[in-house]
């Protein structure tokens, strides 16, 4: 994942934008496939003893790595991540957040935004106040 990030900053840095989305996308993806590994042992291993605080503990930590990776999907994903998103305002064509639904108000969503959009998703288990479009 070290190595992954590395190239991709360093395919940045030299003008490669295509392979270092395409990088990231693929680090994205290895971290959404080792967040559900953690879910899959962590309930495998539930018949074993542990400790409840431990088990408790490295529930918690899956939870905030599941934010986190959806966050960066979120971001990601939306109208074709950061380096196709317009700067200057949000068409909502794949997410709608309540500032943008007038179209005119110029804003455009940061990452927190998306971070508070998926622990909103992750906690609530139903919509939020963000609408996903497509």
């Amino acid at each position: 994942m070290v190595v992954i990030s590395l190239v991709s900053v360093y395919a940045h840095m030299r003008g490669h934008f295509r392979l270092s989305h395409l990088l990231g996308l693929v680090s994205v993806s290895l971290a959404t496939v080792a967040v559900g590994s953690s879910v899959f042992l962590l309930v495998a291993l539930l018949p074993t003893e542990q400790t409840p605080l431990t088990v408790l503990r490295d529930a918690g930590l899956i939870w905030v790595a599941n934010v986190a990776t959806f966050a960066v999907w979120y971001w990601i994903i939306d109208e074709g991540g950061p380096g196709r998103r317009p700067t200057d305002s949000h068409r909502g064509e794949d997410l709608q957040f309540p500032q943008d639904q007038d179209g005119s108000s110029g804003w455009s969503p940061d990452f927190t935004d998306y971070l508070f959009l998926a622990f909103n998703q992750s906690t609530a288990f139903g919509p939020t106040d963000t609408a996903i479009i497509s």
